[in-house]
Formats: structure tokens, sequence, C-alpha cells
């Protein structure tokens, strides 16, 4: 399992939340989950937001950040997958073609 500490920015309906959290993934599969999500300020452990899977779907128009249960984006997935690709390698990013795949049922 491979980690990462990440810092973004959460934009909400009217203010801006600087979020850290961590990320593992894994070369077996193409989803990424995302931990420990809380504002940069607060001290680590103490969780406002709880985790999330998601997974970057190739799309026409480049990548999508979609939840891995529902395939569907949200700002959360969108913020979290910019900061991963401003992070990682192209190289090193997982995207799958398929919107249909559920990696959550293999991680039962």
């Amino acid at each position: 399992m491979k980690t990462c500490q990440l810092e973004f920015d959460f934009d909400g309906d009217a203010s801006r939340f600087p979020l850290k959290a961590m990320v593992e993934w894994s070369d077996t599969l193409i989803c990424y989950h995302v931990r420990n999500i809380h504002l940069s300020r607060s001290v680590a452990g103490s969780n406002s937001i709880p985790d999330i899977f998601i997974k970057c779907i190739a799309a026409p128009d480049g990548r999508s950040w979609v939840h891995s249960d529902s395939n569907r984006p949200s700002t959360l997935s969108k913020a979290v997958g910019k900061a991963i690709e401003q992070s990682m390698a192209d190289s090193e990013i997982r995207v799958t073609d398929a919107q249909t795949e559920n990696e959550l049922d293999d991680l039962a």
C-alpha cells in the first residue's frame, strides 16, 4: 500500500477551506482511499469529513474524479483528485475507462 499526505482547498458555497488528508492506494486497485480528512489548522485525527474512496475516469475533456461507489463526481472528489494530480506524475495516476467498475465490493 502506498500513501501520501495532501493539502488542498475545498470550495464551499461561500467559503474556501484548507484541508489535509491521507491518501492510500495500491498497484492492484484503481481506487484511492482518502482518510483523515480535516482542516489544515486542526490536529490530525480530528476528522471533520468521513473517509471516501475515489477513482479517476478517463473523460473526453481530460480526467474526472468520481466516488467509487456511485461513479459520480462531487466538489470533494474533484478537489482531492486535483491535489493527487499535482502531487503525482501522470504515469503514476491510475485511470480507468469503465465507469461501471466498483472496487468497493473487492475491499469488503
